[in-house]
């Protein structure tokens, strides 16, 4: 990261601020606060946390959201423009919360994290080795073993390592799961395959199917060689009809013939009764309608009459009843009918016996055709699930292929990973790569501390610690001055910070050097705070060596040390307004 310029507005005490940076040498930045007459307050770290602020969302000091505007402001923004591998970024953070990242006048859609990744640098290794606050605890040598391991860790991207083993690890658990289930899978199909071919028949039906085949042709064609008629019996249903209306009209004469007789009987029964009849009136009769009387001699003339009239219905009746059984009662002609009828029907079940046996011969050959397409439709039957078990154990075939495939790839994936897994594991490629990263690290150090402290060395060194059966990469760090080991703790302030430059700039050059990470520049905050003259004027020296190659920027109110920077920014503050007032 090259930082090539910033444009400030309304963010902390500035109003409007642009400032270009160099690309090496020794700038100082001072300032006045007019408001309260001190160096204190000017604005001066105003600048970079507002840097810090723009490329990362954070501040070095502990500020409200609400504070990071100028007061009585209620919008502002800070663009850092630098470049890096990709080419140039230019990034802007405004409040109210917005943001936006452009490489190479391309607007990024991309997260914070995404962009850390993209520039290789992430907000703790920034503090670090680029910007160098007030508070000194981000320093490297002020880190703890834990945390000096750490910073490395992440420098390198190895402290992902231990994450990504834990993906890997879940991941060969899951193949070692889908590589048992692909295990199932296979001697499921295997077992199925075998079940399929027990139940396939050992001979053809192909052959039974061609013969039971032709016997029904055979059949269906006797059946459509059959031609039957049935017999023609209108003529006899026309003399059958013919003699049923002889017979029926016989049959109504006679009918009419026992009425008859039935008369005769009754005019016989009436004559008898009228020859048994005897008039015998009394002397004296009353008349039924005038209740008169009358004398029988009177009557004897009406009686006779009567009986006359009498004996000529008698005669009437007699002469009918000789009529009447003098008649035929047709039964000789009845019985001649039924004779012929008989004769009829006889003649017609004669016509239908051959008509009945060619049809029980048609059905006979249906039923013997029916019975042959039956046993043909089973035997296609049991081809066809024969097909099928051979269709099934075809495709169970193609997915035990399959399953074995699976398989095979995943035990391939499977060994990947768990070799994937040795490398990350700490006695992997991360302790191998970490040794060399220390090795290098040291080297950059001792190059650095030869030309500011030749008596002097400070390295850091790992070793492998097994607890619990947990392997684990274990930091200490070695300082040795005129042969004597010695700790960081027991230096004094301008040791401490003369040392803490130098590892600084040391990594500065190991990330340039050996990651391609560019950092520049250098931002040291009140770097000769509680030293010294000479220890000021020492760290002044060292700084000076350190910025033949590079940018560093130091922010300092000490004005007795103004001549031994190459440039000098003064920044003023006025009504709570910072702004640059002179450059020189």
């Amino acid at each position: 990261m090259l930082i090539q310029n910033v444009n400030i507005t309304n963010i902390l005490s500035i109003q409007k601020l642009e400032l270009g940076f160099e690309q090496n040498g020794l700038v100082l930045i001072d300032g006045w606060n007019h408001d309260r007459n001190s160096a204190n307050g000017a604005g001066k770290s105003s600048i970079f946390d507002a840097i810090s602020f723009c490329i990362y969302g954070k501040l070095p000091r502990k500020i409200t959201a609400s504070e990071i505007l100028r007061k009585g402001t209620k919008e502002g923004s800070v663009t850092v423009e630098f470049t890096t591998n990709e080419g140039l970024w230019s990034v802007t953070r405004c409040r109210p919360k917005s943001i936006q990242f452009i490489l190479n006048n391309k607007t990024q859609d991309i997260t914070q994290e995404e962009f850390e990744q993209r520039i290789k640098l992430n907000y703790t290794q920034f503090m670090t080795v680029l910007y160098s606050a007030q508070t000194p605890v981000s320093k490297f040598v002020a880190l703890n073993d834990s945390d000096k391991k750490q910073f490395l860790l992440d420098l390198m991207d190895l402290s992902s390592f231990k994450e990504k083993k834990f993906l890997i690890d879940n991941k060969i658990k899951d193949l070692k799961k889908q590589s048992i289930n692909a295990d199932l899978l296979i001697t499921r199909f295997k077992s199925a395959i075998s079940a399929y071919e027990e139940s396939i028949n050992e001979y053809s039906n192909s052959e039974r199917i061609e013969q039971l085949t032709a016997e029904v042709n055979g059949l269906n064609s006797c059946v459509s060689a059959f031609v039957i008629v049935e017999p023609d019996v209108s003529k006899i249903d026309t003399a059958n009809k013919a003699l049923d209306a002889k017979l029926l009209n016989l049959e109504r004469i006679q009918t009419n013939r026992r009425r008859c007789l039935s008369m005769i009987q009754q005019h016989q029964d009436k004559i008898q009764m009228l020859q048994n009849t005897e008039i015998i009136l009394p002397d004296v009769i009353e008349c039924p309608q005038c209740n008169a009387e009358f004398c029988a001699s009177d009557t004897t003339t009406t009686i006779e009459s009567l009986q006359a009239d009498v004996d000529v219905q008698v005669a009437n009746l007699q002469g009918r009843m000789a009529d009447i059984e003098v008649q035929d009662d047709g039964s000789e002609l009845i019985t001649s009918i039924k004779e012929k009828k008989i004769l009829l029907a006889n003649k017609q079940q004669e016509m239908f016996v051959t008509y009945r046996d060619n049809l029980k011969n048609l059905n006979n050959y249906k039923t013997q055709t029916a019975n042959k397409q039956a046993e043909l439709r089973i035997e296609k039957n049991i081809e066809t699930q024969q097909s099928r078990i051979i269709e099934q154990i075809n495709n169970a075939t193609v997915k035990l292929k399959d399953a074995v495939s699976v398989k095979v790839g995943l035990d391939s994936e499977l060994q990947i990973n768990e070799t994937i897994s040795l490398l990350l594991s700490p006695m992997g490629a991360s302790a191998y790569i970490m040794d060399s990263i220390l090795d290098l690290f040291n080297k950059s150090v001792a190059d650095h501390l030869i030309q500011v402290w030749p008596n002097t060395t400070y390295e850091l060194l790992s070793f492998k610690e097994n607890k619990n059966g947990d392997v684990r990469s274990k930091f200490s760090d070695l300082l040795t001055i005129d042969g004597h080991s010695r700790s960081v703790g027991s230096l004094s302030g301008g040791e401490r910070a003369a040392l803490s430059l130098v590892v600084d700039f040391a990594i500065t050059d190991l990330m340039s050097d050996i990651f391609g990470i560019s950092l520049n520049p250098s931002i040291l905050d009140e770097p000769f705070y509680g030293l010294d003259a000479t220890s000021r004027e020492t760290m002044i020296n060292i700084l000076d060596r350190l910025s033949k190659n590079r940018a560093i920027y130091v922010i300092d109110h000490f004005s007795e040390s103004k001549a031994m920077f190459n440039k000098t920014i003064n920044i003023h503050k006025r009504s709570g307004i910072s702004n640059i007032v002179a450059v020189s």
